[in-house]
């Protein structure tokens, strides 16, 4: 493990002053607060990981800064979507805006499938850090069966290469947390999966996911 500089020293205090006020955004709109690695693991991450890690939380704060300034009521989920489509400059498909309930996780992928964004009620459900979710790939994080893997895949390939929602009509599924200690299970239902636009290319840029999810 290297020493930190006072440089890092300094941005490290800083991405944990963020983490402090994003606790606070959530918990102003019901929510518990993230769980988080001690500040340490900075000292491990190449300069590119805590960039990324640092936009990921900022862009979290601004989001949801705007939905306070708003008087956006919790579980709000579609206007809470909105907001997030429009910060990433992102354009959402009508079917899949209309698809959207209040239960419902909603979460945004880059197409590298990392995750950007995600509803505030899904950091409830996993006992990951939001540093694990923010910096690892989807795949690396759980552990479904094969063929539900495959189905998914199927149908996230589906969408991007044909550009349109898709419905699933899959049976609930178990998913487990692979990396965390605490190796929670889910029951899961994935319902739909659509792109999401550039708002000045018109190309798809990202992706986007409904679910519904109870701990088991």
């Amino acid at each position: 493990m290297l020493p930190f500089s006072s440089a890092d020293e300094t941005k490290a205090k800083s991405l944990t002053k963020q983490l402090n006020a994003l606790d606070k955004l959530l918990n102003q709109r019901g929510y518990p607060a993230l769980k988080k690695r001690h500040p340490s693991y900075y000292q491990n991450l190449a300069p590119s990981q805590f960039d990324v890690l640092e936009s990921k939380v900022n862009n979290y704060i601004q989001i949801l800064g705007k939905a306070e300034k708003e008087s956006l009521p919790q579980g709000e989920n579609t206007s809470l979507f909105w907001i997030a489509c429009k910060h990433f400059n992102l354009r959402p498909r009508n079917d899949y805006l209309n698809t959207i309930g209040h239960d419902d996780v909603i979460e945004i992928y880059s197409l590298e499938n990392k995750q950007i964004f995600s509803s505030c009620n899904f950091w409830s459900l996993v006992s990951y850090s939001i540093e694990d979710v923010f910096l690892e790939e989807f795949w690396d994080l759980y552990h479904r069966d094969d063929y539900v893997n495959q189905q998914i895949f199927e149908r996230l390939q589906k969408t991007l290469q044909e550009n349109e929602t898709t419905f699933f009509a899959m049976d609930d599924h178990v998913m487990e947390e692979t990396k965390s200690p605490n190796k929670h299970k889910f029951l899961m239902n994935i319902h739909a999966v659509s792109p999401l636009y550039d708002r000045n290319t018109n190309q798809i840029a990202a992706y986007s996911g409904l679910l519904r999810a109870r701990r088991i």
